[in-house]
């Protein structure tokens, strides 16, 4: 089940006797391959491509290798985009963070009348995490049916549990107040003034071919999201709005950029979602979003300071380069964060 770090701050503080340099985070990376890592890392900063790195096959059986223009699930990190869409919504006065999803369904019990908006998008609804697997299939009124009969598993508001399922909800109310399925909103809103083509469900036209393929943590091949149950427009609604899209390292490089600075969303809705950016010691911290199925696994770090970004994926179930994530920040940083 797609998974999400919440917004992750790390220190990058250098305890190297020497400074990193680009053939050193490629030796770091290949030694991680013994450990089952197979993906890639690319690193930009301010817009300027600084590193890439392959390890393994995007699909070892046919010794296809990884480029910059293979597709990658980027997991949960499809729940910013969604927010960035809701945010985006409130500024043409189509609805309010505060709007009650009794605004937007019948007959909801009272229970769930206290949620709003905002507390769907803090992950405070109080809706278990999932209604089923990824690629079980579940029609959008099907799963909002579901949730609204389900029992809360604590008070709304009362406190932060994340919930794959809350922002299935989140982007049903967005397709009815706008009248686009959630793929066509975030592409009109987000990816089409970003340039980006290669990001999507079914928008960009991904085969099968063209995507990493994922294995288990048992060395069995798992296959693309694309093998596995896909309606006609996008995944399962399990999936759908929380997780899920294809994209490639640059155009996911390219969308966190324009995140952080400033290129989808105002400075102050940027404090909203990430306030440990707008501190005094940020030029030495990153904000990470990620996301993965315990199949693969894919990060994208920001840091405003020195403006870098880092996209790292993994494909086997045996390794997730989230884990890896601290090293890997303290390397690109001390290859580019230094006068």
């Amino acid at each position: 089940m797609v998974t999400m770090i919440a917004t992750l701050i790390a220190s990058t503080l250098l305890c190297q006797e020497s400074a990193p340099t680009p053939a050193s985070l490629t030796a770091f990376l290949e030694s991680l391959e013994a450990k089952s890592f197979r993906g890639m890392v690319y690193v930009e900063q301010a817009g300027k491509e600084k590193f890439f790195h392959t390890v393994g096959y995007a699909d070892p059986a046919a010794k296809r290798s990884f480029t910059r223009d293979t597709g990658i699930c980027m997991g949960s990190i499809v729940k910013p985009m969604v927010r960035v869409a809701l945010f985006k919504l409130v500024e043409k006065g189509k609805l309010g963070l505060d709007d009650p999803i009794s605004k937007f369904f019948d007959n909801v019990p009272a229970d769930k009348k206290a949620i709003t908006l905002r507390i769907l998008a803090e992950h405070r609804a109080g809706f278990k995490d999932v209604f089923g697997g990824d690629y079980q299939p579940m029609e959008r009124d099907e799963l909002m049916a579901k949730m609204l009969a389900s029992d809360l598993i604590f008070t709304p508001g009362q406190r932060e549990e994340y919930s794959n399922s809350g922002f299935s909800m989140l982007a049903t109310i967005l397709e009815k107040v706008s009248g686009r399925s959630i793929e066509a909103l975030i592409d009109e809103l987000e990816f089409k003034p970003l340039g980006l083509k290669r990001t999507g469900y079914v928008r960009p036209g991904w085969k099968p071919d063209q995507l990493a393929v994922g294995y288990r943590s048992d060395g069995k091949r798992f296959g693309t999201p694309l093998d596995k149950f896909w309606y006609k427009d996008g995944p399962s609604w399990n999936l759908r709005g929380n997780g899920g899209m294809l994209t490639t390292v640059r155009e996911l490089a390219r969308w966190t950029r324009a995140f952080h600075e400033f290129g989808l969303i105002s400075r102050e809705q940027h404090k909203l979602l990430e306030p440990g950016l707008h501190v005094e010691d940020a030029s030495r911290r990153f904000a990470s979003f990620a996301g993965g199925n315990n199949i693969w696994n894919t990060v994208a770090s920001y840091n405003p300071g020195k403006r870098i970004v880092i996209i790292a994926t993994s494909w086997d179930g045996r390794f997730a380069i989230e884990n890896e994530g601290r090293t890997i920040i303290r390397q690109v940083y001390g290859m580019l964060g230094n006068p």
